[in-house]
């Protein structure tokens, strides 16, 4: 059974993390320009939609919503950058700039590698504060920066990546030791 027949009650969970967002199915065959990959294997936020394969089960899209909702997030402080405030869909130009572009497409896009970094970490929280064990956790960031390294376009050298998420679970860590 796939995501769409538990779509309001993924809906109702999603906006506990993010009033706004609208979950929707990635069926359009718009999602191909990124290849079969993209558009089968990887949820995609767009301004305060999130887009999910629809073949996906609902723990699947429950495993990503915290990472999600952080990209609207995101994409409303680019709004606040771009000069249209709070709404997400104005940050969406600039985000896409900063994410797709800058500083390089491929190989150096340091913006596109730390805001993934930022958006797992929130789930790295979420997680342990809700009693994850932070084993668990750890091997998922590092699964994570695996997948940002090899299907994210290289935004950074894997071993800065990796080095990267390490020291930025390290430190989250020791905040929630506090």
């Amino acid at each position: 059974m796939t995501w769409v027949n538990d779509k309001d009650v993924l809906q109702a969970e999603a906006r506990v993390f993010d009033k706004s967002v609208k979950l929707k199915t990635k069926n359009s065959k718009l999602w191909l320009v990124g290849g079969k990959n993209f558009k089968e294997l990887f949820a995609t936020t767009l301004g305060h939609s999130i887009y999910i394969p629809s073949a996906w089960t609902s723990e699947q899209v429950r495993s990503v919503l915290v990472h999600e909702c952080r990209h609207i997030k995101q994409f409303r402080m680019f709004g606040w950058l771009f000069g249209m405030g709070w709404w997400a869909p104005a940050g969406i130009p600039l985000f896409l700039l900063f994410y797709a572009a800058v500083p390089l497409p491929i190989g150096l896009a340091w913006i596109r590698y730390r805001l993934e970094l930022d958006a797992d970490s929130v789930f790295w929280k979420f997680a342990l504060k809700n009693g994850v064990d932070k084993e668990i956790v750890h091997q998922r960031s590092m699964s994570f920066a695996n997948t940002v390294f090899k299907y994210y376009g290289w935004p950074w050298p894997k071993p800065w990546i990796v080095w990267g998420f390490n020291r930025k679970f390290n430190k989250m860590l020791k905040s929630l030791s506090k």
